[in-house]
């Protein structure tokens, strides 16, 4: 316990370092709406008798339903190895159930973001040519105002993603989920490198997607 506690202080330690550092006036974020569907009644994501295991003799789980409407609010929680990021991953088609079947509306719009969202960017560019990269088409000025409205102002905009503190990587990242216009926002252990700033912004926007 003692050594836990000394570990968390030490990263307190470090996020006040970066807040010192990156001097940044209260901000906020929001993700924007997604285009409307029609479910019939249904939730557009369902989970029917899923099981799942990467050894067919110790499945994970068993038998889970679970049905996720649009105005569902949703916390996994439980010890490691328990199987969260797994059912995520089932949840957004990246596998297969060993039995049941997971269920989605056709024009569903899946989007996940994880503790290491920072790598899928690229350090050397700065978080407009990669935007532009990624979107290529669309107005600079688009651009602009879409890392605007997550924090990533005009002078963060143009400076390599790479020197930017790992709040300031976190928002581009959410920048780039955000543009898609996600139904269902799949979060795993997403503040793990976020700045004290950065997670009040995202519980605003969460309650208000």
């Amino acid at each position: 316990m003692v050594q836990s506690r000394i570990k968390a202080l030490a990263r307190m330690d470090a996020v006040g370092a970066v807040q010192a550092d990156e001097a940044d006036p209260n901000w906020r974020f929001r993700f924007p709406d997604p285009p409307e569907i029609t479910a019939g009644g249904a939730p557009p994501l369902q989970l029917v008798e899923v099981s799942f295991g990467y050894d067919r003799t110790r499945p994970l789980f068993k038998g889970a339903t679970l049905g996720i409407g649009l105005d569902s609010r949703i916390a996994l929680v439980g010890p490691n190895g328990a199987g969260k990021s797994t059912l995520l991953r089932l949840m957004q088609d990246e596998l297969t159930p060993l039995a049941g079947h997971v269920a989605r509306h056709s024009k569903l719009k899946v989007a996940r973001i994880d503790q290491h969202h920072a790598d899928s960017l690229e350090m050397d560019l700065t978080p407009l040519e990669f935007m532009a990269k990624k979107y290529p088409g669309v107005k600079p000025e688009e651009i602009r105002a879409h890392l605007g409205g997550f924090g990533i102002k005009t002078d963060m905009a143009t400076r390599a993603i790479g020197t930017l503190s790992g709040g300031q990587k976190s928002r581009v990242a959410f920048a780039m989920v955000a543009w898609e216009r996600p139904h269902v926002l799949l979060a795993d252990e997403i503040t793990n490198h976020m700045d004290i700033a950065s997670v009040d912004a995202l519980v605003v926007a969460l309650a208000e997607f």
